[in-house]
């Protein structure tokens, strides 16, 4: 089970991995730290509610996983 794991997490790059990691970390101190999220807040208060939802919530990953998904097909 451990073995196949790794080989999962082995298949993506070093790009991808750090991303992930940045993009988790980023989302636990938004929540743990009320001064980030207060900044983070205010740079997304200008948006309507929704707006900030849909940007955050599912743009961003989608693009990133679109952006890592073409890199791969490009690789020969």
């Amino acid at each position: 089970m451990l073995q196949r794991f790794r080989e999962w997490l082995g298949s993506y790059s070093i790009t991808a991995k750090s991303l992930v990691c940045a993009w988790l970390a980023l989302a636990v101190l938004y929540v743990e730290n009320p001064a980030f999220h207060n900044y983070v807040f205010a740079l997304f208060s200008r948006f309507p509610h929704f707006l900030q939802e849909f940007v955050v919530g599912f743009v961003v990953p989608v693009t990133t996983v679109a952006i890592g998904h073409a890199r791969k097909e490009r690789k020969p």
